[in-house]
């Protein structure tokens, strides 16, 4: 059942219009079924081996036999507290995840030393600029583009955008008629302006009509029949949310001066960029709701119980909230690294969470009593939460040595997310099931109560 959690968690994934995302997915959820496989095979072999590990794990259970009795007692004396301390947590993390900024900006990705983002900077500070914003304009007739009030406006366009201190540079079809008329002018600096008729544009484009080549370059410029062209606008390595402000500011600038009859639209690196990454939003929504959903319906199945499936996964939410909540208050921004952590993580929060209640069951047809359950299952499947949560930290955390600042935010979030989860399913699970018990005890009196008054 846990593995089929877990897979589930990156499963979830898969809904992601992202690739590497929605692939990431498909081949993790592959190496979770394939682990579950190889551990029920090779695992018993293994352990026929192993005639020693029986003592040794009785020693590693004392001695967190201590700690688990003190947290059975806290348990016990104090779930008002427990409660209060959870809820003040949540609290916090609500007011941390409105600051969560969606941002992707690839330099970013590395250390400020590293030599990536030196070259970078010293080639657009010294030659050009890297990403690329295409605007492509439809006329919406042939020969649109040789009226001189339209090639007018483009001009104004190259002069709106090179202004914009994101756009070292533009090129377009003004840039091409205003060095053929300067041309045929015999080189006259005071000719280098556009062509003042249709009839002279017609003539330049005219021109170069029959030569391959030059037929190849003026296509990247203009169409054929003159009704579209493209302004392209060289941009500085800017992240996301520069991306998306920047778009927006071209946009109402068109929407203000386009001409009748024009209309547009972008593409090019800058424009996909800022389309991931609202894609990315919609990706994490989208797949921990998936996730939340599917692993809910298999928990309430498990433990043939709504009440208490749906009451497993409150200890399982916490550690999301937390988690996202800290990528508030700590700046890490939400971009492709990051978007998977929430989908992931319940998926890995829920396994101790399934031990715990599966063991919890057994326990209270056993004993009856649903308190000596609790503390009973605590310090018996205590130990191994305890060990599987350390192994799952540290694989994590191992990242943090990245030299990528997603890796490193991802390490940082995932540890969190299970350090959380397991405090959760050690306090504040019990503590549910205390509630849960104290619910069905106030329901039987009431019962009881109802049936004596009517005899």
């Amino acid at each position: 059942m846990t593995s089929a959690t877990t897979a589930v968690g990156f499963a979830s994934l898969t809904v992601s219009e992202i690739v590497p995302i929605r692939e990431f997915g498909y081949f993790a959820a592959f190496g979770v079924a394939a682990a579950f496989v190889i551990a029920i095979v090779l695992t018993p072999i293994a352990l026929s081996f192993l005639r020693r590990i029986e003592v040794r794990q009785q020693r590693r259970k004392a001695s967190l036999q201590g700690l688990l009795a003190w947290i059975a007692e806290v348990n016990e004396r104090h779930p008002g507290k427990v409660a209060g301390i959870s809820g003040i947590l949540c609290l916090l993390a609500a007011f941390g995840i409105p600051r969560i900024a969606v941002e992707t900006n690839f330099l970013e990705f590395f250390k400020k030393d590293d030599p990536a983002v030196f070259q970078v900077r010293f080639i657009e500070e010294h030659l050009t600029a890297i990403d690329i914003l295409k605007i492509v304009l439809d006329g919406g007739e042939p020969g649109a583009f040789k009226e001189p009030e339209r090639l007018a406006f483009l001009e104004a366009l190259r002069a709106f955008l090179e202004a914009q201190p994101e756009i070292t540079r533009t090129i377009a079809i003004p840039d091409f008629l205003k060095k053929v008329n300067q041309a045929f002018h015999d080189g006259d600096p005071q000719a280098y302006r556009l062509p003042e008729t249709r009839q002279a544009v017609s003539q330049y484009l005219l021109l170069f009509e029959g030569d391959d080549r030059a037929e190849e370059e003026l296509a990247r410029l203009i169409n054929f029949d003159r009704s579209r062209v493209r302004v392209t606008a060289l941009v500085k390595m800017i992240g996301s949310r520069d991306q998306e402000a920047l778009l927006g500011r071209i946009a109402s600038w068109m929407k203000a001066h386009c001409p009748p009859g024009i209309h547009f639209d972008f593409s090019g690196a800058v424009k996909i960029s800022a389309t991931v990454m609202n894609s990315v939003v919609n990706a994490q929504i989208e797949s921990f709701a998936l996730a939340l959903v599917m692993i809910t319906g298999m928990m309430i199945l498990m433990l043939r119980s709504w009440k208490l499936g749906l009451v497993s996964m409150i200890p399982n939410v916490l550690p999301i909230l937390l988690t996202l909540g800290l990528m508030g208050w700590a700046a890490i921004p939400l971009n492709i690294a990051t978007a998977m952590t929430a989908s992931i993580a319940i998926g890995l929060a829920v396994d101790d969470t399934i031990h715990f209640l599966s063991r919890y069951q057994i326990e209270r047809k056993r004993l009856g009593d649903p308190r000596a359950a609790i503390r009973t299952t605590l310090l018996s499947v205590g130990p191994a939460l305890i060990t599987t949560s350390v192994v799952l930290f540290f694989g994590f955390f191992i990242s943090i040595f990245s030299s990528t600042r997603p890796s490193i935010h991802f390490a940082i979030l995932a540890a969190v997310t299970i350090v959380t989860a397991l405090l959760a399913d050690l306090f504040l699970t019990p503590v549910c099931l205390l509630h849960l018990r104290r619910g069905r005890s106030l329901d039987a009196q009431s019962k009881g109560s109802r049936s004596r008054s009517q005899t």
